[in-house]
């Protein structure tokens, strides 16, 4: 959101946030305590909650910076999702290849309801988006803070990359 946030004040503001939890991070059972799925073992706390409602963050962000009406393609339930049709719900932990296929559906649905936008997400997320794009392996690339990727559409389904995980902007920051 903070991110989000200093993106619209720069592009000059009357731009609103949408907050779509499709894009949110891996929540993958290394990296977070979780109740146990599967042959993993039990773990305790959720690390998505109420403080990451859409009410939540209007609260603390303000309603001039999120678009209320926006109702997300993908949602979790500790974030008080409602379960209506609109909202997919999906569950934590997530396989690695579980994150992949969420990153790559919240793209390629977000890409039909709007040709330019601009997404933030965390290393994963950018790893997914950019891997969708033909060619492209990040298998050994490293996803560093504040990364920029630019991805084009070519027509129907095809993607290009103009910039791919980029941190020079940073350079001169300590």
């Amino acid at each position: 959101m903070q991110t989000a946030c200093g993106i619209a004040e720069a592009l000059g503001g009357g731009f609103k946030i949408r907050i779509e939890p499709g894009l949110g991070e891996m929540m993958h059972h290394d990296w977070f305590d979780f109740p146990s799925r599967g042959s993993y073992p039990a773990q305790t706390g959720c690390p998505v909650d109420a403080s990451m409602s859409t009410r939540a963050l209007v609260e603390a962000f303000g309603a001039d910076r999120i678009d209320e009406s926006y109702k997300p393609l993908y949602d979790v339930a500790g974030r008080g999702a409602s379960t209506s049709k609109s909202s997919e719900l999906y569950t934590f932990p997530e396989e690695w290849h579980e994150g992949v296929a969420r990153y790559q559906s919240t793209l390629r649905k977000l890409q039909a309801l709007s040709p330019y936008s601009v997404l933030v997400t965390h290393g994963a997320g950018v790893q997914s988006c950019a891997e969708s794009v033909e060619g492209i392996d990040m298998e050994d690339m490293e996803i560093n803070y504040c990364c920029l990727t630019n991805l084009r559409r070519q027509g129907a389904y095809e993607w290009r990359v103009d910039t791919l995980a980029s941190h020079k902007h940073t350079d001169a920051l300590e």
